[in-house]
């Protein structure tokens, strides 16, 4: 009997895995051949819990079509511990929120890609403290795209 319930165990378990992995994995492709950047090198600071922007990496437009690839870069004066996240068009990029932690001067790369509607999309990077003050001393924002018609 027991060894019934462990062969019907490892069949469930065969059967339910592949479902759950499928249903947290996504797709897409497109032919990017645009870019768009920008680059900061002043400081900013966040003691808050709730996204803000980074005024020095937001306000990007594009004008796209298919999939669009943002990469972002953060460089920390300090010990960090926090979240980022990109907005296009107010609308959460995937794969959402990442948490970043750190000890003393360091730096963070993201990146953060999605299928895409033509049109024009707008980009504001946000950040959130998850513990005490957060000190910004430099970063860059780069959206790869496929051409679009606006």
């Amino acid at each position: 009997m027991r060894k019934w319930l462990i062969a019907g165990l490892v069949l469930v378990s065969l059967v339910t895995v592949p479902v759950t992995v499928m249903a947290l994995v996504g797709g897409g492709g497109s032919t990017l051949d645009l870019q768009r950047f920008k680059w900061t090198t002043t400081p900013e600071s966040t003691t808050s819990s709730t996204f803000v922007d980074i005024a020095g990496l937001s306000g990007v437009s594009i004008c796209a079509q298919n999939g669009e690839t943002v990469y972002v870069m953060l460089g920390f004066k300090s010990t960090f511990n926090g979240k980022v996240r990109v907005l296009d068009n107010g609308v959460p990029m995937p794969p959402g929120p990442v948490t970043f932690t750190g000890a003393g001067a360091d730096a963070r790369d993201f990146t953060f890609v999605r299928t895409i509607k033509a049109g024009t999309h707008k980009f504001r990077v946000q950040w959130a403290s998850t513990g005490g003050s957060d000190d910004l001393t430099k970063g860059s924002f780069a959206v790869q795209y496929q051409r679009g018609t606006c």
